[in-house]
């Protein structure tokens, strides 16, 4: 009997042992992948030779490698009843959620729906390279919206967490170096901003706030994400050193975040933020009654902007985009495709840019993909056996979670209505998007 146990027990520690090399893989991958994205994105890509070509190609390659451990993993595979057992019994992947497979066939549907759009607006020799780059529009949400949650676990997520918030810190501290020496070029490049809003540093016109990045909305896109990371993170890990260098990084990206002058970032920052204070009821009153002013602040700068767009240069272009939109989606109802690598120009509005692209059909399917994982994130459907956490670090981690949600939302409802980040190819944002509602939705510990 001794000896049966400590056989089952070997066998046990053996599949342990093999989760743990999946989940470091597909670590690592994630990893890979969105520092790939971050340097695409800065002058420092023609260090590395990430032109749009070679990133999409990087980009490509490492996303197929996170889905293709979808079929290598058995669990994932959706194998026998007694494999799925063996494998949830080892701790490999997280046991699927209810309505698990719905997600797959609305992404299912999704790939489709844009493959076919691609093929039939696609010339005979340029048919592969598109699909290739239409992939990149499908991949991130499956590889990182429904892969990875099934393989990593919450130190997996908080080792690439803490890696993004360094980075993004960094850049922070080098972007106020630059803006304090005046410094307009870096390792031979150019840094300043020619593009967007002008940008003024301490009153004077100096378009250094974007740092090392090529476009500051661009930047922001990322940067309105990376506090909410950081309140999750500071919640999860235990060492003090560590929470006080997350907290502080928090500081760092939101202040950031409001440096870019990137006016969509800044309010779903300030509409996250707000929201998150109103419905932490632990909060005091003045708390929370600063909440329901800064929220009151963001609506009234809202109308505002959109009351004075034609006095705006930056705003009476971008209502211009929009018309144009809406000409090229009465031209072509049903999509009319991505257009090449590198020459995509953003409709600024995932609803417009999606429908210009891939249809109709298209934008309902990635509502009903975004919707059902809001959901599950809302709805607490994430596996929280392994929580033993209470009181205030309980407390913390609700609180935590509060903030991520607030943040998504703002990034789709808020972001989305004036810059099309989510479902577009090869931008960081966008990966980092998915990979944050999918651990939102089904992450476990």
């Amino acid at each position: 009997m001794l000896e049966g146990d400590q056989l089952q027990a070997a066998g046990i520690d053996k599949r342990n042992r093999k989760g743990s090399a999946w989940r470091l893989l597909a670590t690592t991958l994630v990893a890979a992948d969105l520092v790939m994205l971050i340097l695409n994105q800065s002058v420092l890509n023609y260090r590395f030779g990430l032109n749009a070509i070679t990133a999409a190609r990087l980009d490509l390659n490492l996303l197929l490698g996170l889905s293709f451990l979808y079929f290598v993993i058995p669990k994932a595979a959706g194998g026998s009843e007694d494999r799925v057992s063996e494998i949830a019994a080892s701790d490999h992947v997280a046991t699927s959620p209810p309505g698990d497979k719905t997600l797959l066939w609305f992404i299912a549907a999704y790939a489709l729906v844009l493959l076919t759009v691609t093929t039939f607006t696609s010339s005979s020799g340029d048919l592969l390279i598109n699909i290739k780059h239409t992939l990149l529009a499908i991949l991130p949400m499956f590889a990182f919206g429904y892969v990875c949650p099934r393989i990593m676990r919450r130190d997996n997520y908080v080792a690439i967490f803490l890696i993004l918030l360094a980075i993004f810190s960094a850049h922070t501290l080098l972007t106020i170096w630059l803006c304090l020496t005046n410094t307009h070029s870096f390792l031979g490049r150019d840094i300043t901003c020619l593009v967007g809003r002008a940008q003024y540093v301490f009153g004077q016109r100096g378009q250094l706030v974007t740092g090392l990045t090529w476009n500051p909305n661009t930047l922001a896109a990322s940067l309105l994400m990376l506090p909410a990371i950081a309140v999750e993170t500071e919640a999860i890990v235990s060492a003090e050193w560590l929470k006080k260098m997350v907290c502080a990084s928090r500081f760092l990206t939101a202040s950031h975040t409001i440096l870019t002058l990137s006016r969509g970032a800044i309010l779903s920052l300030v509409v996250s933020f707000g929201v998150w204070g109103m419905l932490d009821r632990m909060r005091p009153r003045f708390i929370r009654a600063v909440c329901k002013l800064g929220l009151l602040a963001g609506a009234g700068f809202a109308v505002w902007q959109l009351l004075a767009w034609r006095g705006d240069k930056s705003s009476y272009e971008r209502m211009e985009v929009l018309q144009d939109s809406l000409t090229k989606i009465a031209c072509h109802p049903w999509g009319m495709g991505l257009p090449p690598v590198g020459s995509e120009q953003l409709p600024h509005n995932l609803i417009l840019g999606t429908t210009i692209y891939f249809g109709p059909i298209a934008t309902v399917l990635l509502g009903l993909i975004l919707g059902w994982l809001l959901y599950e994130a809302i709805g607490g459907r994430r596996a929280d056996s392994g929580e033993k956490r209470r009181g205030l670090a309980s407390y913390r981690m609700k609180s935590a979670r509060r903030l991520l949600l607030a943040s998504l939302i703002a990034m789709v409802a808020v972001h989305g209505a004036v810059e099309y980040c989510i479902g577009h190819p090869t931008l960081f944002a966008n990966s980092l998007f998915w990979l944050l509602v999918g651990y939102a939705a089904y992450g476990r510990d």
